[in-house]
Parts: structure tokens; C-alpha cells; sequence
């Protein structure tokens, strides 16, 4: 995903913006935003101001990356239906954890030979150059790849 971004934003003569932490600040065209797509039959949550809100999401992975630290952190936790996404390159919204309420689900970040399996409600916190893209096939587990 980053490659592809990267390549992108050269192509098309722009220079490459790099991206810390996610955060509450948001992006712009030309910012590489956090983003999440939801390819499977659940209603997925996000949120895009990790610390600061009226609710609070339970993090595994509070610092990010695959290592756990829990940690109990402030948002806002909106939903994501069925065949939708929200955030991205260029899309004005940074998004900064997700979560299936409902049912648990399995997340890789990065490369694909380490999961973690979250229980129903486990936020997992992404970066603001990362994508998480979870499918699910009929009567299968929900599985989030992070790259």
C-alpha cells in the first residue's frame, strides 16, 4: 500500500508526504491518511480522534505496531456498514483504530506470518500511512490485513 501511494504521488509529479502516528488532526489532497475498508457482512467501527471524545475504546496495541500495550483510550467510535470505507490518501479523514463490535476478528500488520485474534470490541490502532482491509467470506471469521 505504501509503495503503491508512493509511486502514485510521484507519477503524478507531487512530492511524497510522509505520515507519524495516526492522529486527531485530519488530512488533506496530498496527505496520506489512515484509512479502513470493510469488505465483509458486519458493521465495522472506527475512530478518527484516538484520545481525545466523549467514549473510549480499549486498545491491544496502544503504541502501535504488532506489539501489545493495552491502553483505555478516549474517541468516538462511528460505524462503517457493509462494502464501505472511510479515510485515505486525499480524503480529508485519518482514521486511527477500528474494532468489530459484534464478533471477534483476526488482524495481521504489515507481514502477514503474525495475528493477533481480537475479542468483540479490542481496538486495534493503525498509522497514518496504513490501510486495513478486513474480509470476511459467508459463515467465516473476519480477517484485517494492516499494511
Amino acid at each position: 500500500m505504501t509503495v503503491v501511494v508512493a509511486a502514485t504521488a510521484l507519477a503524478l509529479g507531487g512530492g511524497l508526504a510522509t505520515a507519524g502516528p495516526a492522529s486527531a488532526a485530519g488530512c488533506a489532497l496530498g496527505v496520506i491518511c489512515g484509512e479502513v475498508r470493510n469488505h465483509t457482512g458486519a458493521v465495522m467501527s472506527y475512530t478518527l480522534g484516538l484520545g481525545q471524545g466523549d467514549g473510549y475504546c480499549d486498545v491491544w496495541n496502544g503504541k502501535g505496531g504488532g506489539d501489545r500495550h493495552w491502553r483505555h483510550l478516549r474517541c468516538d467510535q462511528e460505524s462503517l456498514q457493509p462494502s464501505a470505507r472511510k479515510g485515505g490518501w486525499g480524503s480529508g479523514d485519518d482514521v486511527d483504530a477500528f474494532t468489530f463490535n459484534y464478533s471477534g476478528y483476526y488482524v495481521t500488520l504489515d507481514d502477514g506470518d503474525h495475528w493477533y485474534t481480537a475479542t468483540r470490541g479490542e481496538w486495534t490502532k493503525i498509522a497514518s500511512y496504513q490501510a486495513a482491509i478486513c474480509t470476511q467470506l459467508p459463515g467465516e471469521a473476519v480477517f484485517c490485513y494492516v499494511d
